[in-house]
C-alpha cells in the first residue's frame, strides 16, 4: 500500500443525537450526556463501514466510563434508525441524519462537548492536478 502526505480541510462539524423510542425514558430530556446511555442496548454502524461512527461511540462510552452493549449492527442509517423503531436498542448517529424520520423515533442532542463528527474532505499534498485542485476549492467554499 502506497504512503501519502495527505492535506486536508475541515467542512462540517455535525453533532451528535441520541435516536431513541418517542416513548423512551430519555425521550423527555431537552439533552442527553453519554454516561445517561450505559444501561442501554446499541444499534451502531458496523466497525468496517468506514463512517468513523463506531469508534467516536466507542471512544465516547470509554470516556464516560463504561462499553456500550450493541445488540445490533447495520451499513445504513436508515436501517438503524428503522431497528430502533423496532425496539432494538438505542443509537447515536450524526446530527444530519434527523431528516429521517420514521413514526415512533425521535432524536436529542447529546450534551457532551466532544460529541461530534468532523466531515473532512483530503488530498494527496502532491496532488497537481488542477481539476482536483478545484474540487477542493470549491467543496470548501460551499461548506
Amino acid at each position: 500500500m502506497a504512503n501519502y502526505n495527505v492535506s486536508g480541510a475541515t467542512l462540517r462539524l455535525d453533532p451528535l443525537t441520541l435516536v431513541a423510542l418517542a416513548n423512551h425514558r430519555l425521550a423527555r430530556n431537552t439533552a442527553i450526556a453519554i454516561s445517561d446511555l450505559e444501561e442501554e442496548s446499541f444499534v451502531m454502524f458496523q466497525q468496517d463501514s468506514g463512517t468513523g461512527t463506531y469508534p467516536e461511540i466507542l471512544r465516547l462510552c470509554r470516556a464516560a466510563g463504561f462499553e456500550p452493549k450493541v445488540s445490533m449492527e447495520a451499513r445504513e442509517p436508515s436501517i438503524i434508525i428503522g431497528l430502533v423503531a423496532a425496539g432494538c436498542g438505542i443509537s447515536i448517529l450524526p446530527e444530519s441524519f434527523n431528516y429521517i424520520r420514521i413514526k415512533g423515533v425521535c432524536y436529542r442532542p447529546i450534551s457532551d462537548a466532544a460529541a461530534s463528527m468532523q466531515l473532512m474532505l483530503a488530498s494527496r499534498s502532491s496532488e497537481t492536478s488542477p481539476l482536483v485542485a478545484s474540487f477542493f476549492k470549491l467543496a470548501v467554499a460551499i461548506a
